[in-house]
């Protein structure tokens, strides 16, 4: 039927809307969308051309006069796998046929000479005869295959163009959203976001789904609804990232968006994470703030991102009054329950491979490939205790000192400290540098902030102000590294425009519109690849159990991380610095005592 749908000549009402609609013929074929000539041409074909008994196509549903004519827009919808399980069709002239269906409702209340029951009935066969807008394939019949509740269309393409998965309502929204290059998309199709669809996605592999729904009032009802069903379907699944977008009030939803103002902008929506909307919705109707915390703490345990993970038990602090280290202790207890989980997960696992081999000792191969994939997919590149862990962990630490042939261990750029001092120490260490105001403390370690990375391929720098906010440490850090003052990219919508301000910038450093863009590109490259992390008070408490707490998280995130060294400033600690090395070599065992350093030591102050 699909071939039928994309080959067909279209009546004058199909043109029309093919017309106003104007997508590409590349992409109705990939997708399967379009109509028939007519319903007596759709069933000629279906039986003569093709071979089909009219009996067949009943029990399945695709012999349905109302679901499949000229008057109507259909969409293939397939299984996970790309074979067509199903239909749905749009109906065309539903606009016109719903003014007609008002307006002879009207008139059945202002017949005066119908009794009430006369004007019950008559009202009654008025909606009977109202066609719908959409149809499907009915999930009554004999087709099997077809259950609306576990169906997406365009999921078997989506799922192949990459993270993240695009979800959204219509049918139409898809379509326009390939037709545009967004082939990451695919749609619930005019019914509610339930468990089976999330079900799918997860037995799938789909790690980041972002869920586009409508701006109206029904838009936010079918979120809260979505949120609902993805907490309870996903519960504490670890790494399962869910964004929200709702759509601009009177944009009315991603099609109309995308043609009005194009992908970019669409693509550059502002995105919410379900724990954020959770949060901010149920704040608004006053939940018990111990409460919105239990529900709450699963979704930021599905954050892949530790750091993300942080941020998130920050607002839910603040916004709950409940204390950071609470809310923290239970995300730890929450993923230690998962690792017993998948352990037990594992053994079963295990088990059933052993029965296999004694049932079928000729599918011996097949079976512990099988029983491998599982096993990989559980433990998700997490590796146990093992002896063999713990003898890396040892030949890591020699094989260290043997490729130590550099007297500087983390290269700072300063001349004096490097050539004297061998620069940072990477083993486990802890370095205070006090100070009077105004010493130049500040200034040591906004240039360490840039030096470090941009000097050692293989460390990442956690930069930390407590004294100062974002707005203000990175364009310390910025100014230090390419020698011009702080203040022009604090104040740079000043000094870019045309006036005595950005004159004086002409003269004195005309080289400062070309180094803001490279030091935009410099930093957002660092920050991605989390070379370079930089967190303020309002992302991090100015306290060192919170910086620990930090580089614990960021250490079990990178496997490769093997030591630490802090620097601080005071006076009262008002500027913390924070190297977090990651050496080449063998990784060892992230849970092995011989791989971690356990504690701090203080080597100056």
């Amino acid at each position: 039927m699909s071939e039928i749908l994309i080959c067909s000549e279209y009546g004058p009402l199909m043109q029309a809307k093919m017309a106003d609609l104007n997508w590409k013929d590349e992409t109705r074929v990939r997708l399967g969308v379009g109509s028939v000539k007519s319903f007596t041409d759709y069933m000629d074909r279906m039986t003569g051309q093709y071979g089909y008994e009219v009996s067949f196509l009943q029990e399945i549903d695709l012999a349905d006069a109302v679901l499949i004519n000229e008057n109507r827009l259909l969409f293939t919808v397939c299984d996970a796998y790309g074979s067509p399980v199903g239909f749905a069709s749009r109906n065309l002239g539903f606009e016109a046929e719903s003014r007609e269906w008002q307006t002879r409702g009207d008139r059945i209340l202002a017949d005066g000479s119908l009794t009430d029951g006369g004007r019950k009935d008559a009202l009654a066969a008025n909606n009977e005869a109202r066609l719908p807008k959409y149809k499907n394939t009915s999930g009554r019949s004999k087709n099997v295959w077809y259950t609306k509740i576990n169906l997406l269309f365009g999921f078997h393409l989506a799922r192949r163009a990459g993270a993240p998965l695009w979800v959204m309502e219509g049918y139409p929204d898809a379509v326009t959203a390939h037709d545009v290059g967004m082939t990451n998309v695919c749609a619930i199709g005019a019914t509610a976001f339930t468990k089976e669809h999330v079900d799918v996605l997860i037995a799938t592999g789909t790690k980041h789904i972002v869920v586009v729904l409508d701006g109206d009032s029904e838009g936010y009802k079918a979120t809260d609804r979505a949120v609902k069903v993805i907490e309870e379907a996903v519960g504490e699944r670890v790494g399962f990232r869910v964004e929200l977008i709702q759509m601009p009030e009177g944009s009315d939803d991603p099609d109309r968006f995308i043609r009005l103002y194009g992908r970019a902008d669409f693509e550059a929506l502002p995105r919410m994470d379900i724990f954020s909307w959770k949060i901010r919705r149920q704040m608004q109707t006053g939940s018990d703030p111990i409460q919105l915390c239990t529900e709450a703490i699963p979704l930021i345990v599905n954050e892949a991102s530790h750091l993300l993970r942080l941020k998130a038990a920050r607002s839910l602090a603040l916004a709950t009054g409940v204390p950071e280290e609470t809310i923290l202790a239970e995300i730890g207890r929450i993923v230690d329950q998962d690792r017993a989980k998948a352990a037990e997960e594992k053994g079963l696992i295990l088990a059933r491979m052993q029965s296999d081999l004694k049932r079928s000792p000729a599918s011996a191969n097949e079976n512990m490939r099988q029983a491998m994939a599982q096993i990989e997919q559980i433990e998700g590149a997490k590796e146990g205790h093992s002896p063999k862990n713990v003898q890396v962990g040892y030949e890591y630490v020699f094989e260290k000192q043997a490729a130590h042939v550099s007297d500087i261990e983390i290269a700072t750029g300063f001349p004096i400290w490097d050539k004297k001092l061998g620069g940072l120490p990477r083993g486990a260490a802890f370095l205070s540098v006090p100070g009077k105001p105004n010493h130049g403390k500040t200034s040591t370690c906004s240039n360490l902030a840039w030096r470090v990375p941009d000097l050692n391929p293989d460390v990442v720098t956690l930069f930390h102000t407590v004294e100062d906010s974002l707005e203000k440490a990175i364009p310390r850090i910025l100014g230090s590294k390419y020698g011009l003052p702080s203040k022009l990219w604090r104040k740079y919508g000043y000094y870019s425009r045309s006036h005595e301000g950005q004159d004086e910038v002409a003269e004195k450093w005309p080289e400062f519109p070309k180094v803001y863009r490279e030091s935009k590109e410099w930093l957002a490259h660092n920050l991605e690849n989390e070379r370079l992390i930089v967190a303020d008070i309002n992302l991090l408490a100015g306290s060192l159990p919170a910086l620990e707490g930090w580089l614990r998280t960021i250490r079990s995130g990178s496997p490769m991380i093997r030591s630490s060294v802090r620097a601080t400033t005071s006076r009262s600690t008002s500027w913390t610095f924070l190297v977090i090395t990651k050496p080449r070599g063998p990784r060892p065992n992230p849970s092995s005592s011989s791989a971690w350093p356990t504690s701090i030591r203080p080597v100056c102050s």
